[in-house]
């Protein structure tokens, strides 16, 4: 899109902001205190801050692009807070870090980040003891020649002890510290209903 740029820098404040008006094109007011912090106009009368800037190799500087950062939209901060900004990314582009690419390596981070979590949440769900415990009790149950009393021991050692201890846990983070409790809640006297309990866990 064509645009218009003023050649005398100002120093952007509220009044020459609110004074800034919009053309056919997008004006640009360049700040005269940090060098590529600028306003732009749009035809609209939208008025964005944005700070200019070349990431270079040494010598390169006039063939490299230059590009724009929008900062943010006038109302939404002020032009001190946008000034702030700039000086920030300022001191980025010195130190040869290009602000868009170091936003977007953020950004790319945290999308890892968050599909890993995801990722683990759902494990966590379907390995969920509760959801386990029923499946493993359907295919126990049909298990060719398994006895009845053998069923019904182990659905009552998942209903009345396993489940109600161990909820939705994932499989994977159950330890024999989470399932000691759970024998040591039985009586003494009921030994095999303990070894029942240690053996289906």
């Amino acid at each position: 899109m064509p645009t218009t740029s003023e050649k005398k820098p100002v120093t952007l404040s509220l009044s020459t902001v609110k004074a800034a008006e919009k053309g056919e094109r997008d004006r640009f007011l360049w700040d005269s205190e940090v060098r590529g912090f600028g306003l732009k106009v749009t035809p609209a009368g939208s008025k964005v801050y944005i700070y200019q800037y070349r990431v270079a190799a040494p010598g390169e500087s006039a063939i490299t692009t230059a590009k724009r950062y929008t900062i943010g939209r006038h109302g939404s901060i002020t032009p001190e807070q946008a000034r702030r900004r700039a000086k920030e990314l300022a001191a980025m582009v010195t130190n040869k870090i290009d602000p868009m690419q170091a936003e977007k390596a953020e950004r790319d981070e945290r999308n890892r980040l968050a599909a890993e979590a995801a990722e683990k949440a759902k494990a966590d769900t379907q390995l969920a003891f509760s959801r386990y415990a029923g499946l493993w009790l359907d295919h126990y149950e049909n298990e060719k020649g398994r006895r009845p009393a053998s069923v019904r021991l182990a659905a009552s050692i998942v209903r009345n002890h396993l489940r109600p201890a161990l909820g939705d846990k994932p499989m994977p983070h159950i330890t024999a510290a989470d399932i000691r409790p759970i024998i040591d809640d039985i009586p003494l006297k009921r030994k095999g209903l303990r070894r029942a309990v240690f053996a289906y866990a």
